[in-house]
């Protein structure tokens, strides 16, 4: 982990929540916040810590993740950039409700969560922007968590679903990843992606997945493809 000095205004100024704060909130949070670089497979947070910050991934991808009393990993969510993570929003007590790792080298802005927290009694835009974006952060979750349930394809086509959201049809990333986020080996996503480039669907290449006919992965997905459409992320 590494300190590269104090926030730059680009950083969120044209983000959609955050530019949204006072003016006095907004010169608190350039002053307070810092960018922090995170290798693969470091933690950001730990599940149960005391909520003192938050923070903006401004490059890479972080996984939410809970870890079981038996030592198995539950994937929560996947945070991409641009996303605000760590906010939690209730007085007594609060602490993070899951862990939050690197899945590649990111980029982050950490700031104290109390220049958002004060600041949502006297800015209604800033409440309704983050209600909505905690609101969709929850069906989100609830998605990803009840996927678990369902079979490996279903799982790699939600994932896919979910990228293309992001990125589009083009989508920079591995199998490895694909995999991980889906919950299932590497051999088995490798196996499934070339089953599906074999059928015009996905072309595949190193570091990258194209989806050539979506809608074949939306009828695999059935009702998950529902949860997440381009153009969603805040």
């Amino acid at each position: 982990m590494e300190t590269n000095g104090v926030l730059e205004d680009k950083s969120f100024q044209q983000h959609a929540i955050l530019s949204n704060l006072s003016c006095e909130n907004q010169t608190r949070l350039k002053e307070k916040g810092k960018i922090l670089n995170f290798d693969v497979g470091e933690f950001v947070c730990h599940e149960g810590d005391k909520v003192r910050n938050c923070w903006l991934l401004i490059s890479g991808e972080i996984k939410l993740v809970k870890h079981t009393s038996s030592g198995h990993v539950l994937l929560v969510d996947i945070i991409f950039p641009n996303e605000l993570f760590g906010l939690v929003f209730y007085e007594k007590n609060p602490i993070q409700p899951a862990s939050a790792v690197a899945l590649k080298q990111v980029k982050i802005c950490e700031f104290p969560f109390t220049i958002l927290y004060e600041n949502l009694q006297k800015n209604s835009i800033l409440m309704g922007l983050l209600l909505e974006d905690t609101c969709k952060k929850l069906c989100q979750s609830i998605a990803l968590r009840g996927l678990a349930l369902e079979n490996v394809p279903t799982r790699i086509a939600y994932i896919l679903l979910r990228l293309y959201s992001k990125f589009g049809l083009i989508i920079p990333e591995t199998r490895s990843t694909l995999a991980e986020l889906a919950g299932t080996s590497t051999e088995t996503a490798i196996r499934i992606t070339r089953n599906m480039e074999i059928r015009g669907i996905l072309n595949l290449e190193r570091g990258r997945i194209t989806i050539l006919n979506l809608e074949p992965i939306q009828k695999v997905c059935g009702i998950w493809h529902l949860h997440d459409s381009p153009g969603t992320q805040v």
